[in-house]
């Protein structure tokens, strides 16, 4: 799958696949998972602190996929679930992307003490609480 080295074309592949039927998005499921469980892959960069292009640029692409298409989810978060018994957490930015993508919910590292007072709600919230 070429598009885990070209970031830059996931979202021009993700329109162009509308045209498939549901049988081949279940194909395609299935080979986004044999690449995910491809064991010659590094999951990390040679840094070893951050996620590899490839996981960062497939787990993208399952989010604008599942967003946009009828896919079923099942095969990927059983393999996610796979991965967490097997105590390998980097396979999580599947979970982070599919939330950011299908749900429309970006998460944020640091906050700024405005957008930390917005969240915190206002007075009749904390009167209620």
């Amino acid at each position: 799958m070429q598009i885990q080295m070209y970031d830059n074309m996931i979202s021009p592949v993700a329109d162009m696949l509308r045209y498939l039927t549901s049988f081949s998005y279940d194909i395609l499921g299935y080979c986004i998972i044999e690449a995910l469980a491809n064991p010659e892959k590094d999951r990390v960069k040679h840094d070893g602190t951050t996620i590899s292009l490839w996981l960062q640029s497939l787990a993208t692409l399952c989010g604008y996929l599942n967003k946009k298409y009828p896919m079923d989810l099942t095969g990927l978060l059983q393999y996610v679930a796979n991965q967490l018994k097997a105590h390998k957490s980097l396979d999580l930015i599947l979970i982070k992307e599919l939330v950011t993508k299908m749900g429309g919910i970006e998460a944020t590292d640091e906050m700024t003490d405005d957008q930390l007072h917005a969240l915190a709600g206002g007075e009749l919230l904390r009167q209620e609480v």
